[in-house]
């Protein structure tokens, strides 16, 4: 994950690991973030830089890869709700548009707990 890295450090990374997105300048003067886009793939993916950080990012991809990305989802983290799901450093919560779906990415704040029945919800919703 991105988070807590640099502008240079996310930039230099992306080449590397994702060298099929194209850094887009940031023309937004209200926000600090970085654009890459897949052309190929119709995904964008955000990085929120605050104070000269990562704090934040947002992957936008097409609806129709929802299935795999869940599967996704579910290999690497812990799901307790419809759409959030959590490890011991992130959470990562999904928002189904009609086209498209958005996965933000954050830290996990250290006072962060679910809900102690969370278990028991998540296969609810299975």
């Amino acid at each position: 994950m991105f988070l807590g890295l640099s502008t240079n450090e996310i930039i230099d990374s992306m080449r590397i690991s994702y060298p099929n997105f194209s850094y887009i300048k940031n023309q937004n003067k209200s926000y600090n973030y970085l654009k890459f886009v897949d052309w190929d793939e119709d995904q964008t993916w955000l990085f929120i830089i605050v104070k000269g950080q990562c704090r934040m990012s947002r992957y936008i991809i097409e609806r129709k890869k929802w299935r795999k990305t869940r599967k996704e989802l579910h290999a690497k983290y812990v799901r307790i709700n419809r759409n959030t799901w959590l490890d011991d450093n992130y959470v990562i919560h999904v928002r189904k548009q009609k086209w498209y779906f958005t996965i933000a990415i954050k830290k996990r704040h250290p006072s962060y707990q679910p809900e102690p029945n969370f278990i028991f919800r998540m296969y609810n919703f299975l």
